[in-house]
């Protein structure tokens, strides 16, 4: 994460921006998410808690046991030796534990780091996770430190056909190398080809950072000659971490910016794009999410690196953040902030957006709004012609929770809530659940709906 400064400068500018904060300017009036109330609690190999740079993978129909893949890298209190790439897994996104299977754990962390704190040479940093076939793949970087504005940053790669066990990191070959400055490589394998984003820039306080692409056949080899610069509309200052996602026949790239006059260690704001291919992109006008300017909220100060599942207005954000609180690490001997992630979400990232101008044909079941709920959340349903409907809640394990239609209705649209509550009155645990809709014919539609405590 740390690959485009130098150590102390690192330090040095990381304990500035927490000490040096001023009154802080009007938060945008508008933004496209909302802010996690709480972090999450992401459980670290060495003990914080701590994690930051998340990259998250969704498979719907699970992998190995699991829905959702995460990975990340500690990082207590700063410490860089500590920030080595690190699995999670979850059946509901929120959840998160060392994947398990057949007896055996994933090792913690997957990337080792063998140097001290007080005196290293390299980090590990920046991930991203992919699946491919049977495949699932951890890209990296490995920033080689040579003194202040030198070093080298190489991107690296293990992989697992289980999730459990996995190639050596000590290892991993070097697929390419660069002078610094590159970071946050963002990797999509689909029927193109495999794809890379990333940003490069020459320091911190750089203004020309650029997002560049480049290509792969086999998600091995990435040529020189395959890599090009992207552009992004829109004056949102300089680009500094992303994670981009296949949406559809586009692409979609959730990514922080820091001010075009100021440098890296300022509070980052998380913009949102489109693009048909992967170099043109078109960005929101609003920011996704900023930091709340409340410096003692655990995300008042910095937004970062955040990874996402869906496509806007229908998507689940993991975000990495920071507030003014700080830590000694380093064997308490070095002072930094607390890194933590949190889940925002808005619409229905589960399934795919209907179209609400398209004509009712058949039966419609729409996503629910809002989700996830702590609350109550509605449900819309379309009816072509009159028939009869039945709408019940089911557990992960197929046990009907709740009734929440049943009998005949009228054609065109409808719409029934669940509260959060079992046919008994009682809350139900936090968790996934699954919305079924059966209609006169015997058809099934199916939505997914968290609930959040």
């Amino acid at each position: 994460m740390e690959s485009i400064r130098t150590r102390t400068a690192s330090h040095a500018r990381q304990l500035a921006v927490l000490l040096a904060i001023a009154v802080p300017s009007p938060a945008p009036a508008t933004e496209l998410l909302e802010h996690a109330v709480h972090p999450m609690v992401t459980p670290t190999y060495e003990g914080s808690g701590q994690a930051v740079e998340p990259d998250v993978l969704w498979v719907p129909e699970s992998w190995h046991g699991y829905e959702f893949w995460m990975v990340m890298t500690p990082y207590p209190c700063g410490d860089e030796t500590h920030e080595n790439p690190s699995l999670l897994a979850s059946h509901d996104g929120q959840t998160w534990e060392t994947p398990r299977s057949g007896g055996a754990t994933a090792p913690a962390p997957l990337v080792p780091h063998h140097e001290s704190c007080s005196n290293y040479t390299y980090s590990n940093s920046d991930p991203s996770i992919v699946l491919a076939g049977d495949t699932l793949s951890i890209y990296y970087f490995v920033t080689w430190w040579r003194g202040p504005g030198g070093g080298t940053t190489e991107l690296r790669r293990i992989a697992s056909v289980d999730g459990v066990h996995w190639t050596s990191g000590d290892s991993a070959a070097v697929l390419w190398s660069q002078p610094n400055y590159v970071l946050s490589p963002t990797i999509v394998h689909d029927d193109r080809g495999w794809k890379m984003w990333y940003v490069r820039t020459s320091s911190c306080g750089s203004h020309a950072s650029q997002i560049r692409e480049r290509t792969s056949v086999d998600g091995l080899n990435w040529p020189l000659e395959n890599d090009h610069p992207v552009t992004v509309d829109g004056d949102h200052g300089s680009p500094f971490h992303l994670t981009v996602r296949r949406a559809g026949n586009d692409y979609v790239m959730l990514y922080v910016t820091y001010p075009a006059d100021g440098d890296c260690g300022q509070a980052g704001t998380l913009y949102y794009a489109e693009s048909p291919d992967g170099r043109t992109w078109h960005a929101q006008s609003s920011p996704a999410l900023s930091p709340t300017l409340h410096p003692r909220d655990w995300d008042g100060m910095v937004i970062y690196r955040s990874t996402f599942v869906g496509r806007y207005p229908n998507i689940s954000v993991w975000y990495s953040a920071y507030g003014d609180s700080t830590c000694l690490g380093c064997g308490g001997t070095r002072r930094g902030p607390v890194w933590r992630v949190g889940f925002t979400a808005i619409g229905n990232s589960w399934v795919t957006a209907v179209d609400p101008a398209a004509p009712v044909t058949g039966t419609r079941l729409h996503p629910a709004r809002p989700n996830p709920f702590t609350g109550t959340s509605s449900m819309q349903f379309d009816l072509a012609e009159p028939g009869t409907v039945a709408i019940a809640v089911f557990d992960l394990v197929g046990r009907r929770v709740a009734t929440l239609a049943e009998g005949s209705f009228g054609s065109g649209p409808h719409t029934v809530q669940w509260n959060g509550r079992d046919s008994g009155g009682e809350t139900v645990a936090a968790g996934i659940y699954f919305v079924r809709l059966i209609d006169g014919a015997g058809s099934a539609q199916t939505d997914r709906v968290i609930v959040v405590r």
